[in-house]
């Protein structure tokens, strides 16, 4: 099932991490969309309020994107740190 909402949310994400060039970048565009009053978070907490016909897909759809966006952003700060360490 298609949920915009979500698919929009994926491509701010993209976009954001596409300017990054700081680790101090990638922490606020992590808290910007994995914090506590995240993006990704508020959808999460949405699920709660949709219809139960539409809740299971919905929610599969944002849990893809929560890990889809908690992975990469775990990838460009290792990269980030080993830039630091010089390896």
């Amino acid at each position: 099932m298609n949920h915009p909402e979500i698919q929009a949310t994926r491509e701010k994400f993209h976009q954001a991490m596409e300017k990054i060039s700081k680790r101090e970048e990638l922490l606020d565009t992590k808290g910007k969309f994995l914090g506590k009053k995240g993006e990704i978070t508020l959808l999460v907490a949405g699920i709660k309020d949709l219809a139960p016909e539409v809740r299971g897909s919905f929610g599969k759809a944002v849990n893809i994107l929560k890990k889809e966006a908690s992975e990469e952003i775990q990838k460009r700060l290792k990269v980030f740190e080993q830039a630091v360490r010089g390896t």
